[in-house]
């Protein structure tokens, strides 16, 4: 095993090691609301609105957008999956990254080029 590859290697595992546990990611966004009931009388139309109140958006196929109302005990737990599955996300970048570079080593005669643009009518 090259110097080079020992380092990627020790480089792999400490990304991976970082990697939160997989069964504790959530791919949403957490939204808070204020909201005014519109009562005439309520506190709400002074500007002192209702709330906070929070809420998990998830965008699924087909381009529909799902959200459900979070507990406020629940926030935090929420917050921890969504952040989660952000550090799991860049460390799937970095690690495709590092096996990209890789296989540059493996193949140095072969150069990553860009891959031409078609326009329109094919030419």
């Amino acid at each position: 095993m090259s110097v080079t590859s020992r380092s990627a290697t020790a480089r792999k595992q400490a990304i991976a090691r970082r990697i939160p546990d997989p069964t504790q990611i959530l791919r949403a966004s957490l939204c808070t609301r204020f909201t005014q009931c519109g009562k005439p009388g309520c506190k709400c139309m002074r500007g002192e609105k209702h709330g906070p109140s929070h809420y998990v958006s998830v965008s699924l196929a087909a381009g529909k957008t799902r959200q459900l109302y979070v507990r406020a005990a629940d926030v935090d737990t929420v917050r921890r999956w969504i952040d989660n599955y952000h550090a799991m996300w860049q460390a799937m970048e970095e690690l495709s990254s590092i096996n990209f570079e890789i296989l540059r080593t493996l193949h140095p005669d072969r150069r990553s080029r860009p891959v031409p643009r078609r326009t329109r009518g094919g030419r």
